[in-house]
């Protein structure tokens, strides 16, 4: 009988404390490097750069994303995606709404777009920014990127689920990360000899006529 109830009592002790050890990982999983979650799923949205999907994402967090009290980019240069990237040394690349890129501001959707023929090549993240949230998308395998689409679907919602509209969006980048000038490629000697062919071919048929006559 004394044994029943101390094995009865040990299972209660041992579920109060699987109770109290659950309870408390949310407020620890919020804890990454002063950033602190909202509850939404960033991976909810699509969020495209030349066409592919984000590798993985951060967030939401709560505040923003640049600025002097953002522990964003601290975040990033502790590791935030070490996971997926070698990446390091990170530095703001520019903003939407200072003019280093352009991204449709005050839309729940829609592309964002770099400027002066720049391109982005290896690993970078885009940042969207809505509300009083924002969250991080990181791109691995970039190859002269120089576009893409974005919803804030996992960055901020209202009281009925909605999204909401971005406020800016912004582009961060390690030291390994290049910006390429997008050049034009020259028309091929295939192309040029079709072009000359048909700029040719009324001459040729007039020689054609005049030897028949």
């Amino acid at each position: 009988m004394k044994t029943s109830i101390a094995l009865q009592a040990l299972a209660l002790t041992l579920s109060t404390v699987g109770t109290l050890a659950v309870t408390t990982l949310p407020s620890q999983a919020a804890d990454l490097g002063g950033l602190q979650v909202t509850g939404l799923d960033c991976s909810s949205a699509l969020v495209t750069a030349g066409g592919a999907n984000f590798a993985t994402c951060q967030g939401a967090f709560t505040g923003n994303d640049t600025g002097a009290q953002s522990a964003f980019l601290t975040a990033l240069n502790d590791g935030l995606f070490a996971d997926f990237t070698e990446a390091s040394d990170w530095s703001l690349w520019g903003k939407s709404d200072e003019g280093d890129f352009t991204a449709d501001q005050g839309e729940v959707a829609g592309t964002w777009s770099l400027l002066n023929m720049d391109s982005l090549t290896g690993p970078f993240v885009l940042s969207l920014k809505s509300s009083n949230a924002f969250s991080a998308y990181l791109f691995t395998d970039a190859t002269t990127v120089t576009d893409g689409t974005f919803s804030t679907l996992g960055v901020s919602t209202n009281a009925k689920g909605k999204p909401q509209a971005l406020s800016h969006a912004s582009i961060f980048v390690p030291a390994s990360v290049s910006q390429e000038v997008v050049e034009l490629d020259e028309p091929s000697l295939s192309i040029t000899g079709v072009l000359m062919l048909l700029a040719g071919a009324p001459l040729a048929m007039a020689m054609t006529k005049t030897k028949s006559v």
